[in-house]
């Protein structure tokens, strides 16, 4: 998550102004999206599950890794979640960001082109 979110005093995530955590969601991850300058309309939180996988690349230092993340917004206008893949192009800041279906459908077609590689296929 970002770190150049603001802070503001009074935001506390438990507090009964702030939407519902998702049950997949870990407080550690929480993250207001409630800066001073930021329309009301946008306000919310940014809640992300704790790391389904990590792993470090034989050629990068950088980790990948595997998580759940979605937005409330504090007038109930939510954003689908989505499953996240960091650190996915070494070298860069890439990654990717899918809905469910099309999350279930790259692991399908990566575990296809895995077998197509091992000629399995």
């Amino acid at each position: 998550m970002s770190n150049s979110m603001q802070h503001n005093e009074g935001t506390n995530i438990g507090a009964p102004t702030y939407p519902a955590r998702p049950a997949w969601s870990s407080p550690e991850f929480d993250e207001p999206a409630r800066g001073g300058d930021q329309h009301p309309d946008d306000r919310g939180c940014w809640y992300e599950s704790a790391r389904v996988d990590t792993w470090a690349p034989a050629e990068t230092d950088k980790a990948i890794e595997v998580f759940v993340q979605g937005f409330r917004h504090d007038n109930g206008d939510d954003w689908r979640d989505l499953v996240r893949a960091s650190g996915t192009a070494p070298g860069f800041v890439g990654g990717v960001a899918l809905e469910l279906a099309d999350a279930r459908r790259l692991a399908k077609a990566l575990e296809a082109a895995c077998d197509l590689l091992e000629g399995l296929r």
